[in-house]
């Protein structure tokens, strides 16, 4: 039998910053997706992006959450920002794509879950799960062939340049949070994966940005 085939999902992106490009990029590659508005507070920036990318520039987050044809939000602005413009596109009835950290603290993270708005909608942004490295790893914690995993040790070996951290918001701990690489490898060492849990809806928005996520997992 034929399948039928899936509608397009429409993204708006908040942020045309320097994480804006890999999300852009990753919309336009895959052919079930397409970017259908950018925001940025610097709204020359924004308007350059929208004419290479040939999407709407929304006015404002509000005018984007406001567009019945946006079906996710991906969030790409500073991590101060992040609690209170995932909720507001769940709010808006949208699946939000979320940079990572989610929040700045635990507390901000619970109050998104427990929100009466989230309804498996949330994506947090970890594309190292899907690195060469982490998929051996969960091919052999599934297979049971290294046992059971009692300590981790992660080093991380990369570098940034001193003008990427004399940006204001990311040389202040209050804003950034203080950690940049560390929720990549607490996310990895999490037991099982989490993809697995989420809903087919919420699938298909990780498959756009990093390929088969079903495949990965190493949760029943």
């Amino acid at each position: 039998m034929k399948q039928a085939k899936r509608a397009k999902i429409f993204y708006g992106i908040i942020g045309c910053g320097e994480a804006f490009r890999k999300h852009a990029e990753a919309i336009r590659k895959n052919k079930e997706s397409a970017l259908a508005a950018v925001f940025d507070t610097d709204s020359r920036r924004a308007g350059i992006v929208s004419k290479n990318y040939g999407c709407e520039k929304s006015a404002s987050v509000d005018a984007m959450l406001a567009d019945r044809g946006i079906d996710a939000v991906v969030i790409c602005t500073p991590h101060d920002t992040h609690k209170d413009l995932v909720l507001r596109t769940i709010q808006a009835g949208k699946y939000a794509v979320c940079e990572k950290p989610l929040a700045l603290s635990s507390r901000e993270g619970r109050a998104l879950l427990q929100s009466r708005y989230y309804k498996q909608n949330i994506i947090t942004v970890f594309q190292t799960r899907f690195s060469p490295a982490a998929r051996l790893l969960f091919r052999l914690l599934a297979s049971g062939k290294i046992g059971t995993v009692l300590l981790c040790n992660v080093h991380v070996y990369k570098y940034r340049d001193r003008d990427y951290f004399n940006k204001r918001w990311r040389s202040d701990r209050g804003r950034s949070g203080g950690m940049r690489s560390g929720p990549f490898w607490r996310d990895a060492l999490e037991p099982g994966h989490p993809c697995a849990r989420h809903d087919a809806a919420s699938l298909r928005l990780a498959e756009t940005h990093h390929g088969n996520s079903q495949k990965l997992s190493s949760a029943p």
